[in-house]
């Protein structure tokens, strides 16, 4: 489970969200199954924070693929 694993390493799970009313639904319920702690919720647009993401995968030896599910598709980075 990557709340396990996110306890073990120190680190965190992060999500974006842009409506309030999800914003708002999505920390309560992160609250009621025990993951608040390591969900890290970010209200705003994912899109903006994009190239971000991508350069830091990108850098992270760990990391082989980043998939994003983002509007009616996905985004699929791999390492080649």
């Amino acid at each position: 489970m990557r709340s396990d694993a996110c306890r073990v390493t120190g680190r965190e799970l992060g999500t974006f969200e842009i409506d309030d009313l999800k914003f708002t639904l999505a920390a309560e319920t992160f609250s009621s199954v025990g993951i608040g702690d390591i969900v890290g919720q970010v209200k705003g647009d994912a899109r903006k924070h994009l190239g971000r993401m991508v350069r830091r995968t990108m850098r992270d030896k760990r990391v082989d693929t980043m998939i994003l599910p983002i509007g009616s598709g996905l985004l699929l980075c791999r390492k080649i």
